[in-house]
């Protein structure tokens, strides 16, 4: 038995050709920035669930601060916490990167 050519509008060793009329379809620009916010009462509850866990271990805040700078300092925290200071977007840059830097280590 003898097998003949096979009719193909295409050259050797290429797929079927789409139609033309078929338009090509772009994918959608991605926006490669991400954005993180934190509530006001998830920042609240984080303090909350850090104060507990300081207790949990036995350890209480005012004990944990032996100085007057270290209780200050700790405040000076809290306060940045409730009023968003974090939330600044070159400051989340900065957590970030300190946290990714901690996870190469």
């Amino acid at each position: 038995m003898e097998i003949g050519p096979v009719s193909n509008q295409n050259s050797p060793g290429q797929g079927p050709k789409k139609p033309e009329t078929e338009q090509q379809v772009q994918p959608p620009a991605i926006d490669k920035s991400d954005q993180v916010e934190i509530s006001l009462d998830a920042r609240k509850l984080l303090a909350e669930l850090a104060d507990q866990k300081l207790k949990e271990n036995g350890r209480q805040l005012d004990s944990l601060a032996e100085s007057e700078e270290e209780s200050g300092r700790i405040k000076a925290i809290r306060d940045k916490i409730e009023s968003g200071y974090y939330d600044q977007p070159e400051v989340r840059d900065r957590i970030v990167d300190r946290l990714l830097d901690d996870l190469d280590q």
